[in-house]
């Protein structure tokens, strides 16, 4: 009895111990699911955590990149950074720090964080780098040619065709083929592949500003504005600038900007232009001009090709073009700088430099600078004929009715000849259709009653002459004729002079050294000068009224992340 009393309990025990075993693998395994449950809300949290400072970072590169293309709003020139952002109210924030690499490529670093209690919790931290692209440096209103002393970084548009025999480190926008021999470093796209309009301001609208002051013509040694409040220097009528003239603010013409000296600089203030011009700006040989900011001209610039350094940091809009000067160097008084038109280009000459015309709408405007000459004239130049393919074919000419220098017919020998005169039209025999530089005179004696032609120093040929050289309207033209278009000379051509008396053989062999009664004297020479324009639109952007209403503006008309890493 006794020992089945002792199996039984040992059964009882077993059972129990089972039952026990059972309990706890329940308990173990509801206990796993608890925590993997508690691990997998965890996760989530931290994701979704996670993922909103990735968010707040992110926010802090938008945030960043906005004020960099429109600063308008700051107080300083660009955007730097700032501390404790938030996008809403609560725990969650954000610092960004900005680098300016260059005018266009910015450093931006992000941190996303959540602090409680004033401490974080958790963070994530981006650096991007940022370019502005497009962003227009240079901007033409119609067809432009950029001569080979040009250096542009930044974009370039040209409402037309653009010939480019400078250096451009930017994209171009322009009618399609871009012609010209400079160099590219962008893209070659079509003019409707840029989404910017120019800005619309004008003089009357810059002149409401109430912290403005009027200046005097000309401008010499001055340090403006005199109150350091104002924003805007302006004048009504043209305005010369000569040297050492500081201006720090808006310079506003209504009319014609000259700059004839060097050591002038202007600085524009926070959101108005550097210069806003209603005419042209008319830059002088042995003239400089530094910009820093928009620098916006409702006509054309004209600069010389010669001897003049201008900078422009901001951006330069111009509605006509650029014409380039050829300067008159005979210091007469009676300002024959002239104008090239078409798509001369600048080559190696017989003396220094010369212009190379092809034949197809190049020529120089010259005006109308000298006084009327009527009984003795000498008008000479260097030529280098690439092909005589026009009848008549313009070298040196005032129309057709007064005096010019020129192809004879449909020869290779060169005609002189002076409308008004007996005995007025002279030409000579000798071959100048040869690929060669070949010095060409034409000389009216109306005293001695001798007209002359002189090739190479040696005289051609001479005759009787008299009466006076009749006069005309016409402007000067060098490789065309004003009064007979489409005579346009095919070849180089250098050294012209022009002397309101008639020069001896002996003068004509040392023409260099003649000086005297020397009315008009074009070298052709080009270099020693420099015209460079980098984009920089933090300095560029302003306030301008579109329809009447304010609106932030830029030269910049989009950004882009070259890159985006995190931070550890």
């Amino acid at each position: 009895m006794m020992k089945y009393k002792r199996r039984y309990n040992r059964g009882k025990g077993m059972a129990l111990v089972i039952i026990l075993a059972l309990v706890m693998a329940i308990v173990v395994i509801g206990l796993g699911f608890i925590v993997r449950g508690d691990t997998e809300l965890l996760c989530g949290q931290n994701m979704e955590q996670a993922a909103d400072m990735d968010y707040l970072a992110e926010s802090g590169l938008e945030h960043a990149k906005g004020l960099i293309m429109y600063p308008q709003d700051l107080a300083t020139e660009y955007f730097t950074g700032a501390t404790v952002q938030q996008l809403v109210s609560g725990d969650d924030y954000y610092d960004v720090s900005v680098t300016k690499l260059s005018e266009l490529n910015w450093q931006i670093t992000s941190l996303g964080y959540r602090q409680i209690s004033g401490n974080r919790t958790a963070q994530n931290s981006l650096t991007a780098n940022l370019r502005l692209d497009p962003a227009i440096a240079f901007w033409s209103g119609t067809s432009v040619s950029l001569s080979p002393v040009m250096s542009i970084t930044g974009d370039v548009y040209c409402n037309g065709v653009l010939t480019n025999s400078g250096s451009i480190n930017g994209d171009c926008f322009a009618d399609l083929p871009i012609g010209g021999t400079g160099t590219i470093t962008g893209q070659k796209k079509d003019k409707t592949a840029l989404d910017i309009n120019k800005p619309a301001i004008d003089y009357n609208r810059l002149i409401t500003n109430p912290l403005k002051e009027t200046i005097p013509s000309p401008l010499n040694n001055k340090n403006l504005p005199l109150s350091s409040s104002t924003e805007v220097c302006y004048i009504s009528g043209d305005l010369e600038i000569k040297s050492n003239v500081i201006i720090n603010g808006c310079l506003a013409v209504d009319g014609n900007l000259i700059v004839t000296g060097v050591s002038n600089v202007i600085t524009a203030k926070k959101n108005v232009p550097a210069i806003y011009v209603s005419g042209n700006l008319i830059i002088k040989k042995n003239a400089g001009l530094d910009c820093n900011g928009l620098v916006f001209v409702d006509g054309r610039i004209e600069i010389p090709i010669y001897d003049r350094a201008v900078k422009v940091t901001g951006s330069l809009f111009t509605d006509e073009g650029i014409r380039h000067l050829v300067a008159d160097d005979s210091n007469s008084g009676n300002n024959g700088d002239g104008v090239i038109n078409g798509n001369c280009a600048w080559v190696a000459g017989k003396v220094h430099g010369a212009i190379n015309f092809d034949g197809d709408g190049d020529f120089i405007d010259i005006g109308f600078p000298m006084p009327a000459i009527t009984n003795r004239i000498t008008v000479a130049a260097w030529i280098k004929v690439t092909a005589f393919d026009k009848t008549y074919q313009a070298i040196v000419t005032k129309g057709d009715t007064r005096w010019r220098l020129q192809r004879y017919s449909d020869t290779d020998h060169i005609e002189f000849a002076c409308t008004g005169v007996t005995g007025g039209d002279i030409h000579g025999s000798r071959n100048v259709n040869d690929g060669q530089w070949h010095h060409i005179a034409g000389v009216y004696d109306g005293i001695d009653n001798r007209i002359f032609l002189y090739v190479d120093g040696v005289e051609e040929v001479n005759q009787f002459a008299n009466g006076n050289i009749s006069t005309n309207s016409a402007p000067v033209y060098i490789g065309e004729n004003y009064e007979e278009p489409g005579r346009y000379f095919n070849g180089q051509i250098d050294e012209v002079r022009v002397y309101s008396k008639a020069l001896t053989q002996a003068q004509i062999q040392t023409i260099a050294a003649e000086t005297d009664d020397l009315v008009g004297y074009w070298s052709m020479d080009w270099g020693d000068c420099s015209l460079v324009i980098t984009a920089a639109p933090t300095k560029a952007a302003i306030y301008d009224w579109p329809s009447g209403s304010k609106n932030r503006w830029s030269p910049a008309a989009g950004a882009f992340y070259k890159s985006i890493t995190r931070n550890p």
